[in-house]
């Protein structure tokens, strides 16, 4: 049981990890964005740069996707408890 709540807990530093990723791709979008409409960038550029920063996005949200749908099952899963007292009457 302990190596499953390790491995859970692991998933989500791991979906944590990658939506970090995620907010930082948005970031270089939309710092992208911003040196096109100074003139820093052609639209060539920034299509560029979008396109790639896109692709990245897509490959992060492929990595989260499973890991969240793995999540979701084990938060479903039944755990049984018993309890019971010791010998000395104490739990």
């Amino acid at each position: 049981m302990k190596a499953i709540v390790r491995f859970q807990n692991c998933s989500k530093g791991n979906i944590e990890s990658l939506k970090n990723s995620l907010e930082a791709i948005q970031s270089k979008k939309d710092k992208a964005i911003g040196l096109y409409e100074d003139g820093i960038l052609n639209k060539t550029d920034l299509k560029d740069r979008l396109v790639k920063l896109d692709e990245e996005k897509r490959l992060l949200d492929d990595r989260i996707v499973p890991i969240e749908q793995k999540l979701g099952q084990g938060s479903k899963q039944k755990i049984s408890f018993i309890i019971g007292q010791t010998g000395n009457g104490s739990f």
